[in-house]
């Protein structure tokens, strides 16, 4: 079976009279096609190249200094460049607007290191007295911060509970 391709690898098959390449590029599936196999083959081969130029490795988007000594608002940012290409336009536009009216003002000249649950909880007080978060999402964000046990060793990171 020397034509068949590895589980992954992109599809080639003739349809409606044309050449189609269909395979996985990022989260999406993506599909390509020309009048010859070879020109639907050199179109996929042009996507992918185009594809993977412009995902930013991790190494590129870190700065100089290292996530230990990065602000919040520097590691949120990080955060942000590493993980944007992912999320739709308007996903993307109410993170950013998070970040910049909600997260950085209060939180962004803390060192990362620094950021506790007794910081959020105060942060998290403060929004809602602003009326910048509703009480369920002040609820959401309590429970994810109380009651998160340590994977390797299973106890709350919190209470110190097991």
């Amino acid at each position: 079976m020397s034509g068949k391709r590895i589980n992954g690898e992109h599809s080639v098959y003739k349809y409606g009279g044309r050449w189609h390449v269909s395979g996985w590029l990022g989260p999406k599936r993506t599909r390509v096609s020309g009048k010859t196999q070879s020109d639907a083959l050199a179109r996929w081969e042009k996507r992918v190249s185009a594809a993977t130029a412009t995902v930013t490795p991790p190494e590129a988007v870190m700065e100089e200094r290292s996530l230990s000594q990065a602000t919040v608002a520097e590691a949120l940012d990080q955060w942000f460049e590493l993980n944007s290409h992912r999320w739709k336009y308007s996903t993307q536009r109410g993170y950013r607007h998070d970040i910049d009216t909600k997260i950085n003002p209060h939180l962004g000249q803390l060192p990362a290191t620094e950021l506790n649950v007794p910081r959020v909880e105060k942060w998290l007080n403060v929004l809602q007295a602003a009326g910048c978060a509703s009480s369920s999402t002040v609820r959401s964000a309590r429970r994810s911060c109380h009651h998160r046990r340590c994977a390797r060793c299973g106890t709350c990171r919190v209470t110190g509970s097991s």
